[in-house]
């Protein structure tokens, strides 16, 4: 079975040895300092220049993982999880998803909302993953509530909103 799509579905592990409920199970403090979990959560079709090693994303996987109905709902909850690390919120209505701050809006935002944090490299990551396996309208609705955050706070985010908006078109 294709590495990502054992991950997503519960029967594999990342290079770490870590299962995807493992992952999600971190708490906010651990994946700050984790760097090595991303790339299995939300991969590319290009490699990682953090983690070389980490599994890409080809025409055949996008396929399997796009299709397959238990990889959709845990890219879901990824999703959710980062976004609760973010202090933000997911309504999760299947035709207009909204993504939202979230009730630790002002707690979480703190720590990677200020210019040049490496969490936008992240947030590139989120954004262009979801887009290729399937959740579009997830991406779209993460990039709004990106520019609202980016406008309400003085445009702290700086070029990577130009990123982010590359990753949803």
């Amino acid at each position: 079975m294709n590495e990502l799509l054992a991950f997503y579905t519960g029967h594999g592990c990342d290079s770490a040895g870590r299962t995807f409920d493992q992952l999600l199970r971190f708490s906010d403090a651990e994946l700050e300092r984790t760097h090595d979990y991303i790339q299995w959560l939300f991969p590319l079709s290009t490699r990682s220049q953090a983690v070389p090693s980490s599994p890409q994303l080809d025409t055949p996987t996008i396929t399997m993982l796009r299709d397959n109905p238990q990889a959709q709902e845990r890219i879901r909850l990824a999703f959710a999880r980062m976004l609760q690390f973010y202090g933000l919120l997911l309504d999760d209505d299947p035709d207009d998803p909204i993504v939202d701050r979230g009730p630790h809006w002002e707690s979480r935002h703190r720590n990677w909302l200020s210019k040049g944090n490496h969490n936008y490299h992240r947030i590139t990551r989120i954004l262009t993953s979801l887009h290729v396996l399937g959740r579009p309208k997830y991406a779209l609705a993460f990039y709004d509530c990106l520019a609202l955050i980016n406008r309400d706070h003085g445009g702290k985010i700086g070029d990577a909103f130009a990123h982010w908006r590359g990753a949803v078109r």
